[in-house]
């Protein structure tokens, strides 16, 4: 029956075939074959690890209205460093603005959502998919956020600063990962941008400590001393 004769070039095969779950969600290893698939998998689970335990401290806070307690679970070096910060924020205990803390409830759930993201990631990049890039660059550029808002402040520990290089190293490693396993597919220009974009970030992280060591203080307190 011409009515039931299956289609027989390639390009017609895909079309038909039934929609599998590994399309979504690629089942094979998580660390891959390549180096750089397993350093991009330990870096981007790290990174992922970190970002929903940062939803679990805020929204446990911010959710029952104790936002002092919050700040001072995410500003240790900053209460750390400036003892009289207690007196300020204990100040304010029950005296926040009502619905002071729905914009943070927000925040940590987005922390959540991509911290499981980026915890998937590395399915992706192992397999060597090709837009396994553009998925690397969602919590990339979430960090890029948390570096301008928190680190310039140097507001947050160590750990949570090393994020900056954790999520950079990743992704470099994700984008040669990309490129091996997908030989001829990206230009020259391509490649330059997939290698260069991660590298702006780890690049500001390391003159910020710069200019931290040699000129003392966070960029804000050097700019109100100027």
């Amino acid at each position: 029956d011409a009515g039931c004769e299956r289609p027989t070039n390639a390009r017609a095969r895909v079309r038909t075939a039934p929609l599998r779950y590994e399309i979504l969600l690629p089942m094979g290893s998580y660390f891959g074959t390549l180096w750089s698939d397993k350093v991009a998998a330990v870096c981007f689970l790290e990174w992922g690890i970190i970002h929903v335990a940062a939803m679990a401290l805020i929204c446990s806070n911010s959710f029952r209205g104790k936002l002092t307690q919050m700040y001072k679970g995410l500003y240790e070096k900053y209460f750390t460093d400036h003892k009289d910060a207690h007196g300020e924020y204990d100040a304010l205990e029950g005296k926040w603005p009502k619905h002071a803390e729905c914009v943070l409830s927000q925040h940590g759930l987005n922390l959540g959502w991509i911290g499981v993201w980026s915890m998937v990631v590395p399915f992706y990049v192992a397999s060597g998919e090709p837009y396994a890039w553009m998925m690397a660059l969602v919590p990339y550029m979430a960090d890029w956020g948390y570096w301008i808002c928190l680190d310039l402040k140097e507001l947050v520990n160590a750990p949570a600063q090393a994020q900056t290089y954790i999520v950079s190293t990743g992704f470099m490693c994700a984008a040669h990962s990309i490129i091996v396993k997908n030989p001829g597919m990206f230009s020259e220009q391509k490649q330059m941008a997939m290698y260069g974009v991660p590298a702006l970030l780890f690049g500001a992280g390391i003159v910020q400590k710069a200019a931290s060591f040699l000129f003392g203080g966070s960029s804000s307190e050097r700019t109100k001393v100027d």
